[in-house]
């Protein structure tokens, strides 16, 4: 199992990175890529006490990962991804869950949001990752805490993406 952290400040108040990233309009503009095959999303919370949601996606992974990937997996693989967000005082707290088909183990993450001041926030992450493949699993995992790294500064950016086009509207 490998762990991970990260955090960023964002220029938006606390409540507008919260309602951005807790939208249906986000999750298909963050995740709906030219990578997608099928795009299946299933909100199942969205109140006054929370969002959640299921997302599943098949990807075409090309030669975007290394060849002894694509031997296992093939040319695509199913993503699931599983959100509980809840507002708690001075902050948002979600956890996510990540599973892709063909492999056991995945990815869990603890995100919040939490106000700096009245227009910025700052949105942490703590995750665990688990790649239960015999002989490569270590590797695996090497190569997919990389990715998370990645993944969170792609998410920064379609979060401040995201809200520039809102303001724009």
């Amino acid at each position: 199992m490998k762990k991970f952290a990260d955090h960023c400040d964002l220029n938006a108040s606390m409540d507008d990175v919260a309602g951005a990233i807790m939208s249906e309009d986000y999750l298909r503009f963050r995740y709906d890529s030219e990578y997608t095959v099928e795009f299946e999303l299933d909100i199942r919370q969205d109140d006054e006490h929370g969002f959640s949601y299921k997302l599943r996606r098949e990807l075409d992974i090309g030669n975007r990962v290394p060849r002894v990937v694509r031997n296992l997996i093939g040319d695509s693989f199913a993503v699931v991804q599983e959100a509980v967000w809840k507002r708690e005082g001075n902050e948002y707290r979600g956890t996510a869950k990540l599973t892709a088909d063909r492999f056991r183990g995945g990815i869990d993450i603890d995100i919040v949001i939490r106000a700096q001041d009245e227009n910025h926030c700052r949105l942490s992450f703590d995750g665990r990752l688990k790649a239960e493949v015999p002989l490569i699993g270590g590797q695996l995992e090497r190569m997919m805490v990389d990715r998370v790294s990645d993944n969170f500064a792609e998410s920064v950016e379609a979060i401040e993406g995201y809200l520039d086009s809102q303001s724009e509207a």
